[in-house]
């Protein structure tokens, strides 16, 4: 891999505590030599539902950053490990805040009292997200997808409904509701 071979060519027994000590050189030259690391997260599937390029790319950054102030052995050959583990840590955390966040905007819809056909379709559940400015990813990420497609994923995966149920309340064949299963339309929020 690209970022390996970017990641050897560094020699870490000098450039880690120069940086802890505050060289802007050596910061760089890290930063720099694990750029590639940090783009390939930004590409990583997983990380792609939840974040946006852009802030995965910015949060891996600040974890390198935070990976060189935090490191404190003496044996380097594992410093690039560790930068791997905090990137990970950091963007694990990101992407449960917005899972976090998801979940209460759909708690607060209930609270509301929007029925579910209402709640997904109508301007019931675009007022109720816009309240609150943190939530513009939700409502991103709902508008994105086909009324179809959020009423599954409302009634078969938060309701906890089966999904004849669900085919039923829609006026569709369960068979359809298992189609919108497998061509993975149901992806967001973790489900």
């Amino acid at each position: 891999m690209e970022h390996e071979s970017n990641i050897q060519k560094l020699d870490f027994a000098v450039l880690v505590p120069q940086a802890q000590r505050g060289d802007s050189r050596a910061v760089n030259s890290l930063l720099l030599g694990f750029t590639p690391m940090v783009r390939a997260f930004k590409y990583n599937s997983y990380y792609v539902h939840y974040l946006e390029q852009d802030d995965t790319e910015i949060l891996a950054l600040m974890a390198v950053n935070d990976a060189i102030k935090s490191f404190k052995q003496h044996n380097f050959h594992f410093f690039a490990t560790h930068v791997k583990y905090t990137i990970r840590r950091q963007l694990n955390i990101q992407v449960q805040k917005k899972k976090n966040l998801f979940d209460a905007e759909l708690a607060t819809l209930d609270e509301e009292g929007c029925t579910s056909l209402d709640a997904l379709s109508s301007e019931c559940y675009k007022e109720s997200i816009s309240r609150d400015e943190r939530s513009a990813c939700v409502l991103e990420l709902v508008a994105r997808l086909p009324q179809m497609q959020r009423l599954v994923i409302r009634e078969v995966f938060l309701r906890g409904k089966s999904q004849r149920e669900v085919a039923a309340t829609l006026g569709v064949t369960s068979r359809a509701c298992t189609a919108l299963k497998r061509q993975r339309w149901i992806l967001c929020a973790g489900l």
